[in-house]
């Protein structure tokens, strides 16, 4: 049985949510551009909190990767802060 949640991930088998396909569609097209060949553009995600910011950055981040062309890594940042230079 579905439930409701209003934090962490979504589990699609878990929670209840609306597909974005069409949200995460036109973000993969930002990203790698309407021809590839030609290259994409950085995005940027503004929305309040709990909005599904991550969700739909983690759903577009690997979409790419279902094309041979595309290589995709992930790499969080936060470490750095905590790193004497």
């Amino acid at each position: 049985m579905r439930r409701f949640s209003s934090y962490g991930p979504v589990n699609t088998q878990l929670h209840y949510f609306v597909p974005r396909e069409n949200l995460i569609e036109k973000a993969c097209v930002q990203l790698m551009g309407e021809n590839p060949e030609q290259g994409g553009h950085y995005i940027t995600v503004w929305a309040p909190r709990q909005c599904g910011k991550s969700w739909i950055m983690n759903k577009t981040m690997w979409k790419p990767a279902e094309n041979d062309r595309f290589h995709v890594l992930k790499r969080h940042l936060f470490i750095l802060i905590f790193t004497n230079l």
